[in-house]
C-alpha cells in the first residue's frame, strides 16, 4: 500500500514536471519569434507615448448639471476621472517594466546554446522521475537513493550563491552609507560660499578605503559581488545611451 501511495505521487510529480517543461518550451519557442519581438517593441514604443484619453465623457452634461444644482455629481465625476487616469498611467508602469524583464530575458537567453532547454534543473528531475515511474520494477530504497544520486551530480556542486548575496547584501548597506554621507557633505556645501574641496577628498578617500577594506575582508565572495554592483549600476547608463544613439 505505501508502494502504491509512493508511487501515485511520484506520477503526479512526473506528469507536473512534463506540464510544466512543455509550457516552458512553449513560452521560450514564443519569445524568441522574430514575429512576436516586433509587437512587443511596437507595444513599448506605445507605452512610452503620453496618455491622451480626449474630453471627459460627461463633459457635455457638465452645464446642464450646474443648472440644475448637481454640482457635486460633475465633482465625483472629475475625482472618478483622476482616480481611473491614475490607476491607467500605474498599469501602464506595471506593463512597461514587465516588457523590460522581458526584453533582458530574451537578450540573455538568447546567448545560450540549444541544448538549454534540456539542461535545466527541472528537465533533469523530469528525466530522473521518468526512470522510477516509468520501470517494472517496483521502487526500492536503494534505486530511489541511486537516482537522487544521479541527479545531484548532474547539477554539479551548488554555487555558491547564498555567499555571493550575504555579502552583496552587506556590500549595499556600505555603499547606502557611504551615499547618505556624500550627499550630507553636498548639502553642506551648498550652503556655503565657497567648497572646501578636502573634506570632498576626504570622503572619497575614505570610501575607496572601506570597499578595499571590505573587498580584503571578504577574499571570496567581496570581489564579485563588487562587480555585480558596478554591472547594476552601469545598466542603466547603457540603456540610456543606447537610447540616445538612436534618437
Amino acid at each position: 500500500a505505501e508502494h502504491k501511495k509512493m508511487l501515485v505521487m511520484l506520477r503526479e510529480k512526473f506528469d507536473e514536471s512534463v506540464e510544466w517543461n512543455c509550457k516552458y518550451k512553449a513560452v521560450f519557442a514564443n519569445l524568441h519569434n522574430q514575429e512576436r519581438d516586433h509587437g512587443l517593441h511596437k507595444i513599448a514604443s506605445m507605452l512610452q507615448e503620453s496618455l491622451d484619453l480626449g474630453s471627459p465623457g460627461h463633459e457635455p452634461a457638465v452645464e446642464f448639471l450646474h443648472k440644475t444644482g448637481q454640482a457635486h455629481t460633475v465633482e465625483s465625476c472629475d475625482q472618478l476621472e483622476e482616480e481611473l487616469i491614475s490607476l491607467l498611467q500605474r498599469r501602464r508602469l506595471v506593463m512597461g517594466a514587465a516588457l523590460e524583464a522581458l526584453s533582458q530575458y530574451r537578450a540573455i537567453t538568447a546567448q545560450f546554446p540549444p541544448r538549454y532547454l534540456e539542461q535545466s534543473r527541472s528537465y533533469l528531475w523530469e528525466q530522473c522521475l521518468d526512470e522510477i515511474v516509468n520501470t517494472n520494477d517496483i521502487p526500492t530504497h536503494e534505486s530511489l537513493s541511486k537516482v537522487c544520486d544521479v541527479f545531484e551530480g548532474l547539477l554539479g556542486p551548488p554555487p555558491p550563491t547564498r555567499l555571493i548575496m550575504g555579502t552583496d547584501n552587506r556590500l549595499r548597506k556600505q555603499m547606502t552609507d557611504q551615499h547618505v554621507r556624500f550627499q550630507k557633505l553636498t548639502e553642506r556645501a551648498a550652503t556655503l560660499t565657497s567648497i572646501d574641496m578636502k573634506n570632498l577628498e576626504a570622503g572619497v578617500m575614505e570610501a575607496n578605503t572601506s570597499i578595499h577594506r571590505f573587498c580584503q575582508d571578504n577574499q571570496d565572495n567581496g570581489p564579485p559581488a563588487l562587480a555585480s554592483f558596478i554591472i547594476i549600476a552601469l545598466c542603466p547608463l547603457g540603456r540610456r545611451w543606447l537610447y540616445m544613439e538612436q534618437t
